[in-house]
């Protein structure tokens, strides 16, 4: 947990505000507030959990794991299940095998009704638009990750229209 509070700390204070490398949301007039309520959600409250989790645990060393280990196992576990479940309306990601080249991913992703946004040259990773509940047929054709793009950081609200503005403004080796 504290490690995790450290990570959004640095990621927030460094990469977002020092750096300007990217936002939380970038379609919205003011950046800052996302930046702030996720510090606040993902970096406060984890170390806050964390910090509880090192005194509850130095107070009692009785062997048996306290309320509040059980309870961050039950968060970490439920956390885990959800983010593999894709959202309705949502980006999805794709991560492929490397042994998947672009025409082989483009076409899984085709052929299970998915809509490629964006992609990296080679097509190992792709942000797509997928009718819900169509993951298990990427699996099939070598995905290793079919997930919404709302779980990987800063990058989840922008929708369609943005990645495909963003898209514009990349180089056409890039695009798809």
């Amino acid at each position: 947990m504290l490690g995790f509070a450290a990570w959004q700390f640095t990621d927030v204070l460094v990469v977002h505000w020092a750096i300007g490398l990217h936002r939380v949301r970038v379609d919205v007039s003011d950046p800052l507030l996302w930046d702030i309520g996720w510090l606040v959600v993902f970096g406060l409250l984890p170390l806050i959990a964390g910090i509880r989790l090192v005194r509850n645990s130095s107070r009692r060393d009785t062997g048996r794991p306290g309320r509040s280990q059980v309870m961050l196992s039950v968060a970490v576990t439920f956390a885990g299940a959800l983010s593999a479940l894709p959202l309705a309306g949502a980006s999805t990601v794709v991560i492929f095998k490397d042994s998947i080249n672009a025409s082989e991913a483009f076409l899984a992703v085709t052929s299970a009704g998915g809509r490629p946004i964006w992609s990296t040259p080679r097509g190992e990773i792709m942000i797509i638009d997928l009718p819900f509940w169509r993951d298990t047929e990427l699996y099939a054709k070598g995905a290793l990750l079919v997930t919404s793009a709302i779980w990987f950081g800063c990058f989840p609200a922008l929708s369609s229209d943005r990645w495909r503005s963003l898209e514009q403004s990349y180089n056409n080796e890039t695009l798809i």
